[in-house]
Formats: C-alpha cells, sequence, structure tokens
C-alpha cells in the first residue's frame, strides 16, 4: 500500500512540474509576442515620409537582447524530449523576429542574415548542448536550404557561416521558420519601394529591386514540401512584379541616373 501511494504521489509530483513549466512556456511566449508587436511598430516608422533608416535600425537593436533573455528562459524550462510538443508556441514569434531582424540586417549591409547569425542574436549556438531538442520533425528542408543566404545575398561578402545540423540537446531555430520569415521581407520591401519614390529616394527603389529579385532566385533552388512555405514562396512573385513595375516607372520617367541603373 505504501508503495503505491508512493507511486501516486510522484505522478503527481510530475502532473505539477509540468502544469508549471506548461504555464512559464505560456508566459513566456505571450511576452515574445508582446516585443514582436513593439519592433513591428518600431520597423513600420520606416515608411514615413523623410524617415531616417539608418536612425530606426538603431533602436531595433534594443530588441535582440530582450529576445534572447527570453529564449533562455524556454531553453531552461522545456526538457530535450519535450520540444516538440511545446513548440507551436513560439514558432510564430521566431519567423516575426527573424523577417525584422532580416530587414535591419539588410538595411546596413545589403546582404541577407543567415540562419546562425539569428541564433547567435538570441544567445544559441548549434554546438551548444543544452536544454532542448534532438533534431528531427521539420528538418526536411534542410538540406535544400543550407545555400540560400549565399544565393540570396546582395553583396559579394555573404556570409560564410557554415550551416551544420545541430547536435543532439540543442536548443536552436528550426529552418522552416527562418525560411518563412524571409518571405515576409519582400511585401515590406515592396511598400518601403513606393514610399521611397513618394520621399523623392530614386535609389532606394534599385537596391530593393536587385536584393528581392536575388532572394526570389534562391528560393526558386529550393524543393519546398513544407504547405506553409509554398504558399508564402508564391506570393514573393507578386511582389517582385510590383517592384519592377516601380523601377519600370523610375526608368521611362528619366528619374533614375544612368550610373546608378548600371551600377
Amino acid at each position: 500500500m505504501d508503495a503505491l501511494e508512493g507511486l501516486f504521489k510522484r505522478i503527481n509530483a510530475s502532473f505539477e512540474e509540468e502544469h508549471a513549466n506548461r504555464e512559464e512556456i505560456k508566459k513566456t511566449t505571450r511576452a515574445l509576442d508582446d516585443l514582436c508587436r513593439e519592433m513591428q511598430g518600431v520597423l513600420q516608422t520606416i515608411h514615413t515620409r523623410g524617415a531616417d533608416i539608418s536612425a530606426i535600425a538603431q533602436k531595433m537593436k534594443v530588441y535582440p537582447p530582450q529576445f534572447a533573455v527570453h529564449f533562455q528562459t524556454l531553453k531552461t524550462t522545456i526538457k530535450p524530449e519535450q520540444y516538440f510538443k511545446f513548440r507551436e508556441h513560439w514558432k510564430h514569434s521566431v519567423s516575426q523576429y527573424t523577417f525584422m531582424q532580416a530587414v535591419v540586417y539588410w538595411f546596413e549591409t545589403d546582404r541577407l542574415i543567415s540562419l546562425p547569425e539569428i541564433e547567435a542574436s538570441l544567445g544559441l549556438s548549434r554546438d551548444d548542448a543544452g536544454s532542448a531538442i534532438v533534431p528531427g520533425d521539420g528538418s526536411s528542408s534542410s538540406s535544400s536550404s543550407s545555400s540560400l543566404p549565399s544565393s540570396s545575398s546582395s553583396s559579394s561578402s555573404s556570409s560564410t557561416t557554415p550551416l551544420t545540423n545541430p547536435k543532439p540537446g540543442t536548443f536552436f531555430i528550426e529552418l522552416e521558420d527562418y525560411l518563412i520569415g524571409l518571405t515576409f521581407m519582400p511585401s515590406e520591401l515592396s511598400r518601403l519601394c513606393v514610399n521611397s519614390v513618394i520621399s523623392e529616394d530614386f535609389v532606394l527603389p534599385l537596391r530593393i529591386s536587385k536584393f528581392v529579385n536575388d532572394l526570389y532566385a534562391g528560393f526558386r533552388v529550393l524543393n519546398l514540401k513544407n504547405e506553409t512555405l509554398r504558399k508564402r514562396f508564391d506570393s514573393i512573385k507578386y511582389d517582385v512584379k510590383k517592384i519592377e513595375e516601380v523601377v519600370y516607372d523610375l526608368s521611362i520617367r528619366g528619374l533614375l541616373k544612368r550610373e546608378t541603373v548600371q551600377q
């Protein structure tokens, strides 16, 4: 009888621990969602007339350390075998964070941010066997997508950080979440393309056009099997068309300097 009672006490303790962990995960992911909304509000100011994009990029730099704190909380709360049980809670936040970081990174460097750089900004490393996961589900596109950052880069100084498989027990950002985040970039940049013309900035649309075309070409290389990712990829062609129309209109109106077009 004592043994049976002890067994159920241990089961009850396990239930209470899991409930506490679940509540902590929900609390942390709500905080991530709040940070994403706040970050989005700052990013949207790039569309205002006369916006100082460099200053806005500097404002955005206060957010990665805050995201990193919350990811460290998730890393210490979630057991390795429970990662895929809870990952849906933060997948949207990861994609949104990736999108906004990628936009800011492109403003500053003219190239695409890599997945290891996203992980590093969150204090994560694929070589750091910590608290979270054993790779498996969701990694079907890893072999085909590892070349995307270099093929999509708008600069010859593209990232050379190798995209390696994470070690077992490592908390890492999944490739599909990273790629979904990148698919939001063309929509934001196509809107910026139009607004920059309104602000009489005729150089930025050319930068945007080159980058988005490179990004689209990179995605076309991938054999995408994730339905959500495929739908997001399909929408990029409309943004490409919108940007091309803006550049065409500038060209026929003689608003693009010849040397700028050649560059």
